[in-house]
Order: structure tokens, then C-alpha cells, then sequence
């Protein structure tokens, strides 16, 4: 279902700070105000060395390799970029002896992180200190971007932690294989403010308790044309556990995702996330608790397609409302208890259609009856069999 092609580059060094921000205009992203450049072994050893020699505005111009820090604070308004801007030039390998970065409160969108991977994070004191194993956000909302966060392990927020009143933008990046001994394997959202993930791929992450993807507790988050595949929880919402504040997910994908004690792709309770053109396939729960375990909450879910093997889809005393949807589990039947859902409001069970499910392409077969007369689709995809979801951003 993913598919993400790195290409490599060979020229380094501080020329490539003008190509790159000309790159970056082109592209949409918008770069500092005007400073220095600073490169990375050329003009400072470390990444540390760099930072602190840095000020808002000036750009911290890594080349290919591994770096091995950790606790890397990232001053406000500073950039740090690759020297090609893909994740696989340069690495920040913390090597078990703290995380890889942390923005600190000030920190706005001029602060940016483009082209990295980070691994080998670990965060498991206590309170704060057990929070975001490779990537600490407080009461700040930087954006890190064309990033490949891997194998991060905390108590919380196996990769990142955002916290206080303000949340980060995490945008075309991969977060894989980390670990939570609590809750949100790879992100635990626990930001006042707002925040977004898009175009992000969030696989293979485990929490130990609940949110094996994703874990919200408070603040503004919104999940955009993403893949949420094969996160596990050992207790509830393999893919995402939203508690307090505000979760939107749209045009996402959440495939094969497990939740131990109940609800294999979401544990919702006391709060009432909303999904718009979202694909369901393939998640599952050990026990009765099925697909969604959904607690005193009113979750909606908008031109959203739920399928796969389970006979039942709902667990707890919580109301979804479902919208111009399509619902095929087990041959077709609405699960009892949405049952009543099933005629009206647009909604319907049918056979999707899928191209090639079994190796994971839900993209839309031609005669879909999910696909309507005046281009609407329900669920994430499209028309497109073969096509790469998210989109190819890392190439």
C-alpha cells in the first residue's frame, strides 16, 4: 500500500543553501527569513555545535551521514535541513542515551525540520521525562517534514510527545516501529493547540495500554491523507485512542491495525472524533469488542467505508452517526448495532470493490458503488489500482 522511492543525491555543502530554498518555494514550503548558513561538519562538528552557534533565521545545513547526539534542542526559528532533503542523507542516531531532538516553548512554524531520520530515542523517566522518545514538543509548533522517525521507546509517545499549548505540524513523514509502554505507540498528543499530520505513514507502532498509533488527549489535532497500518495496542485502539480535545481524520486509510482488549482501530470515550472519506479494512480486536470500542462519545463519520472479516463493528454505549457510508463485514450485513443506520442518510452495503485488498491496494475498481455519478467516493481512494497511498513524498 505504501510505496516511497529516496533518491540520492552526491553535491554537499553551503551552495546547496540557495537550490534548496529556491526548491523549497517551488514546492510550497516556505523557507526562514534571510540568515546564515551553517554547515555541518564544514563550519561546526556537531549538530549540537551548530545550534549553538545559531540564531532565528539562520540555516543549519547538514551533510550525508550519521550523527550520533542526542537531546539536540532546536533554538526557535532556526532550520535544520539535509543536504538533499531526504530522510535517508542524514541520521541522528540517539543510541538509547536520550532523544534525538526537542523544541522548546517558543518554538513557531519558522522552525523547521526537513529531511531527517531519527532513531534509537528513548524517554522513560518519569512525568515529561517519560514523554517522546525521539521527539519532545513543548508549548511550541514547529514542523518537521520529509522526516523518518524510527524505533522510538517512551512511556508516552513512543516517537513524539507534543505538550503544553501549542502542537507541531508533522507533515510527509514515516513514523515506524516505535514503542509506548503507555499509551500513543508513536504519537501522543497532549498539545492545547493545533496541530496536523499529512501525507504521513504511521506503521508497525505499539502501545502497551491504549492508542497504537496515535493517542489524543487534548488540544486540536488533525490527521490528513494518511496511512494508519499495523499499529497494535495491547489494550484498546490499535489504530487511535482520543480521550479529550479534538480529532479529525480525512482522507486517511487505517488498515490492519489490532487492539488487544477492544476496539482494533479506534478507543474513543468522553470525546467525539469525526472521519471524512476514510477507508476501515482489516482491523481487529481479540474478544467481543470488534472494530470500534466507543464510550459516551458521538463520533461521526462522513463518506467513510468500513470493511473486513468482523462480524461486529461496535462495542460500548457511545452513538456514531454515519453519513453517505458504506459498511460491508461479513458479507454484508450492518452490524446489529448500527442496524438502523443502514437505510437512510445515504448509507449503504455493498462490495467496494477493492483492486487488490489481500496485498493491500484498497484503491477502487471501475463499477465501485462507492464511486458516484458526480465524482464523490466514499472512503480515502479513488480510481487507481497499482496507485501509491499517501502520494510518493519522500522521493
Amino acid at each position: 500500500m505504501v510505496t516511497t522511492k529516496n533518491r540520492r543525491a552526491s553535491r554537499h555543502g553551503r551552495a546547496l543553501a540557495v537550490l534548496l530554498t529556491i526548491g523549497l518555494a517551488a514546492a510550497g514550503t516556505a523557507g526562514p527569513a534571510a540568515g546564515r548558513t551553517i554547515g555541518v561538519p564544514g563550519d561546526a562538528p556537531s549538530i549540537k555545535g551548530a545550534m549553538i552557534r545559531a540564531r532565528a533565521g539562520d540555516i543549519i545545513l547538514v551533510s550525508c551521514g550519521t550523527y550520533r547526539e542526542h537531546d539536540i534542542i532546536v533554538k526557535p526559528g532556526v532550520s535544520l535541513w539535509s543536504g538533499t532533503l531526504q530522510p535517508d542523507c542524514a541520521v541522528i542516531d540517539a543510541g538509547g542515551r536520550g532523544r534525538c531532538l526537542i523544541f522548546p516553548a517558543g518554538a513557531d512554524t519558522t522552525t523547521r525540520v526537513v529531511g531527517f531520520t531519527l532513531r534509537g530515542g528513548t524517554a522513560l523517566g518519569e512525568g515529561r521525562d517519560g514523554m517522546g522518545g525521539l521527539v519532545l514538543v513543548e508549548d511550541a509548533s514547529p514542523t518537521l517534514e520529509r522526516c523518518r522517525l524510527v524505533g522510538g521507546r517512551a512511556r508516552d509517545g513512543g516517537a513524539v510527545a507534543a505538550v503544553g499549548d501549542r502542537g507541531p505540524h508533522i507533515l510527509q513523514s514515516e513514523l515506524r516501529g516505535s514503542h509506548a509502554l503507555g499509551t500513543g505507540g508513536a504519537v501522543l498528543w497532549r498539545a492545547r493547540g493545533a496541530g496536523r499530520m499529512q501525507h504521513c505513514t504511521i506503521t508497525g507502532n505499539l502501545a502497551d495500554e491504549t492508542g497504537g498509533g496515535v493517542a489524543v488527549a487534548a488540544g486540536r489535532l488533525l490527521v490528513d491523507t494518511s496511512l494508519l497500518d499495523a499499529n497494535a495496542a495491547g489494550g484498546s485502539g490499535g489504530a487511535l485512542a482520543h480521550s479529550g480535545g479534538s480529532l479529525t481524520v480525512r482522507g486517511s486509510v487505517l488498515h490492519a491495525n489490532a487492539g488487544g482488549l477492544g476496539g482494533g482501530v479506534l478507543a474513543a470515550r468522553g470525546a467525539s472524533p469525526r472521519f471524512a472519506n476514510c477507508t476501515f479494512h482489516a482491523n481487529l480486536a481479540d474478544g467481543p469488542d470488534a472494530v470500534l470500542t466507543i464510550g459516551d462519545s458521538q463520533p461521526v463519520f462522513e463518506a467513510c467505508l468500513l470493511t473486513g472479516p468482523a462480524g461486529e463493528a461496535l462495542a460500548g454505549d457511545g452513538a456514531p452517526a454515519w453519513r453517505r457510508s458504506n459498511i460491508y463485514l461479513a458479507g454484508g450485513a450492518w452490524p446489529a448495532a448500527l442496524a438502523a443506520q443502514r437505510d437512510r442518510d445515504g448509507n449503504q452495503a455493498a462490495d467496494p470493490l477493492y483492486c487488490a485488498p489481500a496485498a493491500g491496494d484498497l484503491h477502487l475498481q471501475e463499477g465501485s458503488p462507492c464511486l458516484g455519478p458526480d465524482g464523490a467516493t466514499i472512503g480515502a481512494l479513488g480510481r487507481g489500482c497499482g496507485a501509491h497511498f499517501p502520494p510518493d513524498v519522500l522521493d
